[in-house]
């Protein structure tokens, strides 16, 4: 969390920067306070950034036209840059109760379930589209990080992950109100 907000830092996302900072000192303080109450409500409150129309932090993009790019860096290396940070933020908010070792293989079962999903649309998609094909064989066709997908189905992850533990005690409806 921190490297994602020092990077926001040399953005025109600042703000949302200093909002994630916040989520991690309160994070970190319910940690090593035992409060797991305080604990969720926080870990909601970062999930908000994974969710809504078109996948909250996911939505953004850096370019010369939105003049976001931090200084020293072209457009496709922020945009990398950014996707690692956003990739790392989801496992780790994905898996906030597991060992990180125990995560991981969670995380590759899990995966392996996702790719063979994908497999199975793309090759729908290719019978409907064959003009496609060959646009997929040159590898133009990049595959979304899982994290894009959480805001359409995120009853999926919560099956496999640690995401259904924030919504133990204080059920969905609740939680969410509380950290909007």
């Amino acid at each position: 969390m921190l490297r994602m907000a020092n990077f926001l830092d040399h953005t025109f996302l600042k703000d949302t920067g200093m909002q994630i900072l916040a989520l991690k000192d309160r994070i970190d303080k319910a940690r090593g306070e035992n409060a797991t109450d305080e604990l969720k409500k926080a870990l909601i409150g970062l999930r908000t950034y994974f969710e809504g129309w078109g996948g909250g932090l996911y939505d953004v993009l850096f370019s010369k036209a939105n003049k976001n790019i931090p200084i020293g860096m072209t457009a496709e290396a922020a945009d990398g840059t950014w996707r690692e940070l956003l990739d790392d933020l989801f496992f780790n908010l994905l898996f906030w109760d597991t060992d990180k070792k125990k995560a991981q293989k969670a995380f590759g079962k899990a995966m392996t379930i996702y790719n063979k999903m994908l497999d199975k649309s793309d090759e729908k998609f290719l019978k409907e589209h064959p003009e496609w094909t060959e646009k997929y064989r040159r590898g133009e066709k990049a595959r979304l990080l899982v994290g894009e997908y959480f805001h359409w189905d995120p009853d999926w992850f919560k099956e496999w992950s640690d995401l259904g533990k924030l919504e133990d005690d204080a059920g969905p409806e609740k939680a969410t109100s509380e950290t909007r």
